[in-house]
């Protein structure tokens, strides 16, 4: 019964949090759709390299934004099993803490490695799309 309640609210947590961070960006995923028609010069966006580059920040941003409540209801579980008076749950929520919060910097760091070197490599005109990647 536990585990059903843990599992409930776990998907309860990242449901509700989902449609918030869908709504941020009114774009789509691809920003570009190759089609040149002069009677609707609003989707005459043809893609090229910086579109590609563009999407893949956008399915990181997506999946960054996402992982930030798989944090915190492992953190929150992991807090519930702690509580709990069985020893041996002390020594799973020790455990899930530390997994956690290792993939969570882990995460980050990766971020911050590859946005730095983006930063250093990347040129000019390629700066608003590839090397902000929180922008």
């Amino acid at each position: 019964m536990k585990k059903i309640l843990v599992i409930c609210s776990l998907f309860l947590a990242i449901g509700s949090a989902v449609p918030v961070y869908a709504a941020l960006d009114y774009g789509g995923l691809v920003k570009c759709d190759g089609v040149v028609d002069p009677n609707e010069p609003a989707r005459n966006n043809e893609c090229d390299f910086q579109d590609l580059i563009g999407t893949v920040n956008s399915i990181i941003k997506w999946i960054f934004m996402l992982s930030i409540p798989v944090f915190i209801g492992l953190f929150a579980y992991a807090g519930f099993l702690y509580m709990t008076p069985s020893p041996g749950n002390r020594e799973k929520s020790n455990k899930m803490l530390w997994a956690a919060l290792k993939g969570f910097v882990i995460m980050l760091v990766a971020w911050f490695m590859v946005s730095t070197l983006l930063s250093w490599i990347v040129s000019d005109s390629f700066k608003g799309t590839a090397s902000s990647l929180l922008e």
